[in-house]
């Protein structure tokens, strides 16, 4: 079991078939993640692979099914730069 001891969001936006492109060909299986890890910032390499690790473990065996390919890519904020309705503060 994988658990990821963090905060993050993974939005998925379903396009419209024939309109992904990969090297400038139109590629019928292929998903492109976008993942928010946000209010932490990765403070070392090594928690960066494993993060990275961890999100291999949960998508690679839903996409092989599937015959997919796919990429993801991870944006980072900082803590000072968050804010949710619930604490209404930017500061841990």
């Amino acid at each position: 079991m994988v658990y990821l001891h963090s905060t993050f969001q993974v939005h998925s936006i379903e396009d419209i078939p024939g309109t992904a492109f990969v090297g400038g060909e139109p590629h019928p299986n292929f998903v492109s993640l976008k993942i928010y890890h946000i209010a932490r910032a990765f403070k070392i390499d090594e928690a960066k692979r494993n993060f990275m690790a961890a999100v291999d473990e949960i998508f690679n065996p839903i996409f092989e099914l599937k015959e997919m390919e796919w990429e993801y890519f991870i944006a980072e904020s900082s803590r000072d730069l968050w804010k949710n309705k619930w604490s209404g503060t930017t500061t841990a």
